[in-house]
């Protein structure tokens, strides 16, 4: 039987309890450093082992898509719309 290869990340929210600081702006994808955190997360389980991360967006999906843009953990990600 083999370990774990598949990860679910909900980052479908509005962030409404975080105030006005961060309206318009998709809450997974703030910066840690010069990192979001959504990408910190995935890199996190890719290094762990984990061979495919998908990740359940809604509010604001174009921003999850693009903290992937160009990065070596593009081909790990899947992306599944769930609605605004």
């Amino acid at each position: 039987m083999g370990g774990v290869e598949q990860a679910v990340i909900l980052c479908a929210g509005r962030g409404e309890r975080m105030g006005n600081d961060f309206q318009g702006v998709q809450k997974c994808t703030l910066k840690i450093g010069e990192e979001p955190l959504i990408l910190r997360s995935v890199a996190n389980l890719v290094k762990a082992g984990i061979k495919e991360v998908v990740l359940l967006t809604g509010y604001k999906h174009n921003q999850v898509e693009h903290c992937f843009n160009d990065t070596i953990y593009e081909k790990y990600v899947k992306y599944v719309f769930c609605g605004d």
